[in-house]
């Protein structure tokens, strides 16, 4: 038997071992930031005491759900937890529920009535020695730091809407200079993949934007803030 409750901020460290199970990027000052934007709809599966599952929900100013960070435990798949937790999330009023699917997910989130939107993809620089110089930068920038936050494997470019991407990206590396750096892009932004390879990134993952409800405008960004915040 399980057990669904709220998450609050002492149930990090274990949301951390599903973030490392599943080897995605995210770190113990994310699952904080989202459990203190949204701590009436971030949830857990509990298996006895163990966190066996997650899912958040954080409420936009576009009336927009954003459904994020679901997770189960490799030792626990198959039992329903996930499926419990995303009808947790589909009970809160709103005008459209959008997420991120991996191609594991999404035919789970098809039977809720999901339907596709577009593909999102995942690039990644390796980590290498900026070559930039860094008088041209600052003349470029001035003070300007590098644009995303770090993650667990990786810093995160984003997100960035608007012109002077190229710059921005410019600034990102040579800042984060020997980090790997994660960018998550639409691939039908032109100006987005021809920078992700001028710049030495690769495409390492396929997600796909999914919705429930009505269509709601997307901001045209160039990089995104996260699959984990929509």
């Amino acid at each position: 038997m399980s057990e669904i409750r709220l998450l609050g901020l002492n149930d990090v460290p274990a949301a951390m071992r599903l973030v490392e199970a599943a080897d995605w990027n995210q770190t113990p000052t994310d699952w904080e930031r989202i459990i203190q934007l949204a701590p009436e709809s971030c949830w857990g599966a509990f298996v006895g005491p163990v966190l066996a599952a997650t899912t958040t929900a954080v409420r936009h100013a576009n009336g927009v759900v954003w459904i994020g960070m679901v997770l189960t435990d490799p030792a626990f798949r198959g039992r329903g937890l996930a499926t419990g937790l995303i009808e947790e999330a589909l009970h809160l009023d709103a005008t459209c529920f959008r997420l991120d699917a991996t191609a594991m997910g999404a035919p789970l989130y098809r039977k809720f009535g999901f339907v596709d939107e577009q593909p999102i993809e995942r690039w990644e620089r390796p980590r290498a020695t900026a070559v930039y110089d860094p008088r041209l930068l600052a003349a470029l920038a001035g003070d300007c730091q590098s644009i995303g936050r770090p993650g667990r494997k990786a810093w995160y470019f984003g997100p960035w809407v608007g012109p002077g991407l190229e710059t921005a990206l410019q600034l990102t590396i040579a800042r984060r200079g020997g980090e790997a750096i994660y960018w998550d892009l639409f691939p039908t932004d032109d100006e987005a993949v021809v920078l992700a390879h001028r710049y030495g990134f690769r495409s390492v993952r396929t997600l796909t934007r999914m919705r429930r409800g009505a269509a709601v405008p997307d901001v045209p960004a160039s990089a995104i803030c996260g699959f984990e915040f929509g």
